[in-house]
């Protein structure tokens, strides 16, 4: 848990951007901010920047970015802001809750209480 910003841009299938997230997530501190480009299902993507709905793998998640940012969030229990005005390549970003916030919710502390 030592990083303070975590910026995800680099495979845009569903798969990518989950496996990505799935790793980094851990390194990231209490308070640190995980953010990221793309914040599309693969429905939005304008043609000539590949098909994001097949993941390496070949299964296909028509979620893309957007679907595995949002089903991330929700498994941890965060909240994920976008910033509309990058004509449709939107930003995203999420904060990893602090201790204060963990203890808040839970009334006690373990590093196991940061989702």
């Amino acid at each position: 848990q030592s990083l303070d910003y975590i910026y995800i841009d680099a495979r845009h299938d569903y798969c990518g951007v989950k496996e990505d997230m799935e790793a980094y997530y851990p390194k990231l501190r209490p308070g640190g901010i995980m953010a990221g480009h793309d914040f599309m299902y693969s429905s939005e993507v304008a043609k000539g920047h590949g098909n994001w709905s097949i993941c390496e793998d070949g299964s296909v998640h028509p979620g893309a970015v957007r679907g595995a940012v949002q089903e991330f969030a929700e498994s941890h229990g965060l909240v994920v802001s976008v910033m509309y005005r990058e004509g449709g390549f939107n930003t995203w970003m999420t904060q990893k809750p602090t201790k204060s916030e963990c203890v808040k919710e839970s009334g006690k502390w373990t590093d196991s209480t940061i989702p």
